[in-house]
């Protein structure tokens, strides 16, 4: 088992570096593309705000922001899946194949909003509506619930986007593959919940940026790359590779 951990950890560092490679430049346009994707994006949500405030035009705006952050995940999902499939990504070709995963993606990101409204029914009592008396106790659980269930279906993004799973089966998917790989995939669990809580460590503006539009990316192509390892190939398959190289 150690020996396998060690593997396959290894082989998905190995095809990381040949991404990073193969796709530097790429890559660099990716992270300041998403950088500036997302500055801008806040500044107009934010003047629209200021200017045309109201109940109506912030939920115009929460759809708005919405359809943006579809878009740019579903983006990431469709580099990701070629980066991942060994594809050498050109500047003309950095948009194809973006819009398979918009439909994958509503179903997601809706399962994920009820499960949110879920946790906030089971655990809320009547100090959740003021906001000067909280069930510190019960805050706590529902952090320790979210934390558990979030690494529980810690790969479902890699399985959104590198199986034809969609909609509930993607979660069901992703938590039996981390059920099974569970040792192998810890450290790509614990790297990805690391830089996606960077506030709590990293203390200044220019760490979190580094964390969000280098760090992560980096994270989320190791993780591709482990993925496929693991999720096309048995334990003893993986053995008798380790055995002829």
């Amino acid at each position: 088992m150690f020996k396998d951990i060690i593997y396959t950890n290894t082989e998905a560092f190995k095809r990381l570096f040949v991404t990073i490679k193969d796709n530097f430049l790429v890559l660099i346009i990716t992270m300041l593309g998403l950088f500036a994707f997302d500055y801008v994006t806040n500044i107009i949500s934010m003047a629209l705000a200021m200017a045309f405030g109201g109940g109506f035009t912030i939920m115009l705006i929460s759809l708005f922001m919405y359809v943006l952050m579809l878009l740019k995940f579903s983006f990431i999902a469709s580099l990701l899946s070629r980066i991942v499939e060994g594809e050498k990504i050109s500047l003309n070709s950095i948009f194809y194949g973006y819009k398979y995963y918009l439909t994958k993606l509503i179903n997601y990101v809706f399962i994920t909003y009820l499960f949110g409204l879920a946790l906030d029914m089971i655990f809320k009592t009547g100090s959740f509506y003021d906001p000067y008396q909280i069930d510190h106790t019960l805050l706590i659980q529902k952090m320790i619930v979210n934390l558990i269930v979030v690494f529980i279906f810690n790969a479902s993004f890699e399985t959104l986007y590198q199986t034809g799973n969609n909609s509930f089966a993607i979660f069901t998917y992703g938590a039996k593959f981390f059920a099974k790989n569970f040792l192998q995939w810890l450290l790509a669990a614990i790297l990805l919940m690391l830089a996606l809580n960077s506030d709590i460590y990293a203390d200044t503006i220019t760490l979190r940026y580094l964390v969000s539009y280098i760090i992560l990316p980096i994270i989320f192509i190791y993780r591709g790359h482990l993925f496929k390892l693991l999720d096309n190939s048995s334990m003893r398959m993986r053995a008798f590779r380790r055995r002829m190289n």
